[in-house]
């Protein structure tokens, strides 16, 4: 009876001692969205500019989403998943052009995007680099068009719920103060509430509308 006794205290101690390891473990990753550039230059799709180019400016690119959004239970919190490799989704984006407001109002600057179609992986994906004039910036927009995939479609997505798709033209939104001078300077948009309403669509014609109502936030 004492060595039950024994046995039970021990295993409440070790239960109690790998939940909250696990609950630490889990919010380390929650917030990471920072990209390798190193690593993901060569995975941007067709075009686009790699480590090395001489061009210098904003180092652009999709932050990574899934250590946040794949925690969908108590359980992925305590182990968390790497890259979210088992969820069930996965989305494509024709992008066609970004645009670069200043702060405080004036005429935008903008660039074409000569990537082709792109997946928001869940470790991040980068998207460019573009020659910005030095000065304070406030918005980032992506305007996405089929016009320049083959597929003739603006997005393409995958959830529990089917394959969806569209080739209607929308765009996303990226707020968020940040300030360029020279050199290269890595820059995220990040797009985890995004992901999160993609992966409620149930029709084709729902897509547009999370897209075009979607303003993300840009960080440094």
């Amino acid at each position: 009876m004492k060595k039950k006794r024994k046995m039970g205290r021990f295993l409440r101690k070790f239960g109690l001692i790998l939940f909250v390891t696990g609950i630490v473990v889990g919010f380390n990753n929650c917030g990471s969205y920072r990209v390798d550039f190193n690593n993901l230059n060569s995975k941007s799709g067709g075009g686009g500019t790699t480590v090395g180019n001489p061009i210098q400016g904003v180092d652009m690119a999709f932050g990574a989403w899934g250590d946040t959004v794949a925690k969908s239970s108590w359980w992925d919190f305590l182990i968390p998943r790497a890259h979210a490799q088992s969820l069930d989704f996965w989305v494509s984006m024709c992008l066609h052009e970004i645009k670069f407001h200043p702060a405080g109002g004036g005429k935008y600057t903008e660039f074409k995007m000569e990537l082709g179609e792109v997946e928001l992986r869940p470790e991040g994906v980068d998207i460019g680099t573009y020659p910005v004039e030095p000065g304070q910036y406030e918005r980032i927009e992506i305007e996405i068009k089929p016009d320049k995939c083959g597929k003739g479609r603006s997005v393409n997505l995958h959830n529990a719920n089917g394959d969806f798709q569209t080739d209607d033209n929308a765009k996303m939104r990226f707020d968020g103060l940040f300030d360029y001078a020279d050199g290269n300077v890595p820059l995220y948009v990040i797009v985890d509430a995004l992901i999160v309403e993609l992966q409620k669509i149930t029709a084709d014609n729902q897509i547009k509308r999370e897209v075009d109502g979607f303003t993300g936030v840009v960080e440094q």
